[in-house]
């Protein structure tokens, strides 16, 4: 796995190819005089460096997931979603319960209801009839 310099030395690569390469000087009449147009200076190398340091702090590492992070994240929040749905099921498990429950309270009052008030409508069913045949006759 490549480290933070690596990349920003890849950076530095990228940018310039002769990032590694020193710059060759020749003496000529007592300075220093650079031969060709390749390599950089030990300067020139560290405000590269520097300006790429920069970047990559601003600009790619916040936005940046390395690899062994993302894995550890990844379980880490699988392993919270894992709690939230066991306890959401608990939850439903208990309010099935509750359901039933309520379910059953409620055949018991129906059918407590119902045997109150069957004798009270056959009671108005047989007085109905009674009337109804009382009035056929006359």
């Amino acid at each position: 796995m490549k480290t933070k310099q690596d990349i920003i030395r890849d950076m530095c690569l990228t940018t310039r190819h002769d990032y590694g390469l020193p710059k060759e000087n020749i003496r000529v009449e007592g300075e220093s005089v650079p031969i060709g147009s390749s390599g950089m200076t030990d300067d020139e190398r560290d405000n590269l460096y520097r300006k790429m340091l920069q970047l990559y702090n601003n600009a790619i590492e916040p936005y940046m997931v390395l690899k062994g992070e993302a894995y550890t994240v990844s379980v880490e929040e699988r392993e919270k979603y894992q709690l939230q749905i066991k306890f959401l099921e608990e939850r439903l498990a208990h309010s099935d319960e509750q359901l039933i429950n309520a379910m059953d309270m409620l055949a018991t009052v129906v059918g407590m209801v119902c045997q109150r008030l069957l004798p009270c409508t056959m009671l108005l069913f047989m007085t109905s009839m009674e009337t109804i045949s009382i009035q056929m006759e006359t």
